[in-house]
């Protein structure tokens, strides 16, 4: 027997020979152990301990990355935990960058020894809980962002630009992550929750497209119809506004309904009557002469009053104050007939209020009405109103081929301006409020209009209806100086004076001539 040092594995070692019964030099041709068994390797890492392995399985498991060459070793021998760098025979590459510690020299071994159990030395306690195998693989980072960021796409599909986005960071950390794990041999773990946030990720970058699309569909959609809409209002008639009022049933949020009687009108010239509408009859006053036949028929003018009422009473008779006269006091004259219709909702009239839905048909019904009183000329009905009512005798205008001449006094180009506490429907809803404003349908005017307002009153809305108008019949008239009240009384008289002298086959009403005069001379 001969004792050498093996320059490769740095440990003593002896040779047995199969030539013969013993020892054998080293020259002999023969198969190399060591003379006793090579020490296993335990390892330990944040309190778990792995193993016992065999040198070439630490070293392998090292080169994979498995293994770091900052963890704590133990085998037989060593009086407590060493770091694994240190221990003799561990190879650390350039991979791990931790420079292997000398080995301390080893006993030479005079003859090969039984095997020995490996222990701690005395002093020192290895935990009794440890795990054979690997190290657990650890989880992948990139599956970890890939599946938190395919939830967040998903929570984000209100904002499809930022889901979107999320959605791709999701498909590609999901993918990266499970070709890591792949790849790593074990270290790494997380193919499911990669899986998953790929999955997420597509519905993620799915569902912002169709949101999007939707979206831009419905609003190409609306948009559309808005153009179509639009195209059509600015060529109605009255057919057209008739059409479209046939098709279109409102939906009110509320049921609004007075409950005082009209009355008598307490003045001698007028008389209480009653016109048939859609739901029933609707009380009126009228001048008496146009109840009287075989006598010279006069021209007629229908009067609608302002606010929301929709009612009439005595004191609508009497005349107001010369900067608030609000009664049409100008028209009280012989030759001309008055009428004041309540509507649907008002006094005790059948049905509720419409906000100026339903209203044009009582209007209508109540010009059809008037045309066939026997002192009435069928072709001089005129048509007036103040405030609410000058809106609502725009929109009767714009339903009507039977008057001769319209008078607005104070109206709005959109009935939502009048605010969701004065209307019985929801004022955010643009179909019910179209329905019902002016300024979309002043193309189907097919009669004079004149629309007037005081410059210090609500003056926005006149300019806001001659900007959209593009009707010759129309002429908008401001009255400088005066509210929306003042000129009221004033600007009666003039129309009544032009009605009277508007006697021929077509209609001759000076009205923004004369009133310039009236201006001026004031």
């Amino acid at each position: 027997m001969a004792d050498v040092t093996n320059p490769d594995w740095k440990c003593p070692l002896t040779y047995w020979g199969n030539c013969g019964d013993g020892w054998a030099d080293f020259s002999d041709t023969c198969i190399y152990i060591p003379d006793y068994p090579m020490p296993e390797i335990q390892v330990s890492r944040d309190g778990s301990i792995w193993g016992p392995w065999p040198l070439s399985e630490v070293n392998t498991m090292l080169a994979e990355g498995q293994l770091m060459p900052s963890d704590l070793a133990w085998t037989e021998g060593l009086a407590g935990w060493v770091p694994l760098a240190s221990m003799e025979g561990v190879i650390v590459t350039a991979r791990n960058s931790f420079p292997p510690a000398a080995a301390p020299p080893l006993p030479v071994m005079a003859a090969p020894a039984a095997p020995r159990v490996m222990r701690p030395q005395a002093g020192y306690a290895v935990p009794q809980s440890h795990n054979r195998g690997r190290p657990p693989a650890i989880t992948s980072n990139a599956t970890v962002v890939s599946l938190i960021a395919g939830i967040l796409g998903l929570l984000t599909f209100w904002f499809p630009p930022v889901g979107f986005v999320l959605g791709l960071v999701a498909v590609i950390c999901g993918h990266v992550g499970r070709s890591n794990v792949k790849q790593s041999r074990g270290t790494l773990t997380g193919k499911g929750l990669g899986l998953a946030g790929c999955l997420l990720g597509y519905l993620a970058c799915i569902v912002p497209l169709i949101t999007l699309a939707a979206v831009f569909g419905m609003g190409f959609g609306m948009v559309r119809k808005a153009v179509e809409e639009a195209s059509v209002r600015k060529t109605a008639t009255y057919e057209t506004v008739l059409s479209q009022r046939a098709a279109f049933r409102t939906s009110l949020i509320r049921r609004d309904k007075e409950d005082e009687p009209a009355g008598q009108p307490g003045n001698p010239a007028f008389t209480a009557v009653e016109y048939p509408s859609g739901p029933g009859n609707m009380a009126a006053y009228i001048s008496a002469s146009a109840l009287k036949s075989g006598g010279v028929k006069l021209p007629a003018i229908l009067w609608l009053v302002g606010g929301f009422e929709n009612s009439i009473s005595p004191s609508l008779l009497e005349p107001g104050t010369p900067d608030n006269d609000q009664s049409a006091s100008a028209f009280h004259d012989p030759g001309l007939v008055l009428m004041y219709p309540s509507l649907r909702g008002g006094n005790q009239n059948p049905g509720q209020k419409e906000g100026l839905y339903g209203e044009v048909d009582d209007v209508l019904a109540a010009i059809k009405w008037l045309k066939a009183r026997p002192g009435v000329d069928p072709v001089r009905i005129y048509l007036g109103g103040h405030s609410t009512g000058g809106t609502l005798a725009l929109l009767v205008a714009e339903a009507s081929p039977d008057l001769r001449a319209v008078f607005s006094f104070g109206p709005v180009a959109d009935v939502s301006d009048y605010g969701q506490d004065n209307l019985p429907y929801r004022v955010t809803d643009r179909k019910e409020s179209t329905m019902r404003s002016p300024g979309s349908w002043l193309a189907a005017i097919s009669c004079p209009a004149f629309v007037m307002e005081g410059t210090a009153g609500n003056i926005e809305s006149l300019n806001e209806m001659k900007l959209r108008n593009r009707n010759s019949q129309i002429v908008f008239l401001p009255l400088e100086g005066e509210d929306h009240f003042s000129g009221l009384r004033k600007t009666s008289k003039i129309l009544a004076e032009l009605i009277l002298a508007d006697n021929g086959p077509n209609v001759n009403l000076r009205v923004e001539q004369r009133l310039l005069q009236v201006l001026d001379q004031r």
